[in-house]
């Protein structure tokens, strides 16, 4: 079982890799890891929420060591990303390691 999922995951990459390779050369850009990331999003292999989520999480660390107060924290981000309050909390109550208290 481990072996096909090992399989499926080296099949994976080397697609992955290959199609990216073929748009950087179609479209006559520098392969990057920026354009490697932005050519998933781009491509919907990485969802539009998820990038959103995760930038939240993380924003939520750095946002919470200059705001002492959760929820200063929380309207920061709302207002610099443009999110409603109500869509950052429940980002961050969604968030296990926000749950119990720690670091996200």
């Amino acid at each position: 079982m481990e072996e096909s999922r090992k399989h499926l995951m080296d099949k994976f990459q080397q697609h992955l890799l290959s199609s990216y390779k073929n748009y950087c050369k179609t479209y006559r850009v520098d392969e990057s890891y920026t354009g490697f990331v932005t050519y998933l999003i781009d491509h919907e292999l990485i969802p539009t929420k998820n990038v959103k989520h995760y930038t939240v999480l993380k924003e939520y660390t750095r946002y919470s060591l200059d705001y002492p107060h959760k929820t200063a924290a929380v309207e920061a981000i709302s207002r610099y990303f443009n999110i409603s309050i109500r869509s950052v909390w429940s980002i961050l109550k969604n968030s296990q390691e926000f749950e119990k208290g720690g670091t996200v």
